[in-house]
């Protein structure tokens, strides 16, 4: 005599779902959200590069206008020069959209116009300690 079970439909075994079934469909269901999740996040956080290399030029434009006020051209011109050229490829590397190139050499820029601007301030001063190439402003 055979007996018949009858189960709710759509379950596997008595199974219902979310109880993950014996044949590893459950971990398969969060390896899929994982991905989609990841296929939605990468986008998303590529887009704001260009947010960041914007504002990064601003703030080394914006540090560039401080290390002129402080004589930087005249007084330290290998850390102006250099960061005026950093200046200027940061921002033909957005205009060719590589933006992570574009943040990373207007970061330098910055780094370069604080330092000629500290250093300028120092000689300004009559102060005629050198700073150690190690130090960062």
């Amino acid at each position: 005599m055979i007996m018949s079970r009858s189960r709710p439909a759509g379950t596997l075994a008595g199974l219902q779902p979310g109880d993950g079934a014996p044949d590893g469909s459950a971990p398969e269901d969060k390896m899929r959200k994982l991905l989609w999740i990841l296929l939605l996040a990468i986008p998303l956080a590529t887009a704001c590069s260009p947010v960041y290399a914007t504002k990064s030029i601003s703030r080394a434009e914006l540090s560039l206008t401080a290390a002129r006020a402080a004589g930087a051209e005249q007084k330290c011109p290998y850390e102006f020069n250099a960061a005026v050229m950093s200046l200027e490829y940061a921002r033909t590397l957005e205009g060719t959209s590589e933006f992570e190139g574009a943040i990373s050499f207007s970061d330098k820029a910055f780094k370069l116009f604080e330092k000629a601007r500290i250093k300028a301030a120092l000689v300004g001063d009559g102060n005629r300690a050198r700073m150690v190439e190690g130090d960062e402003p």
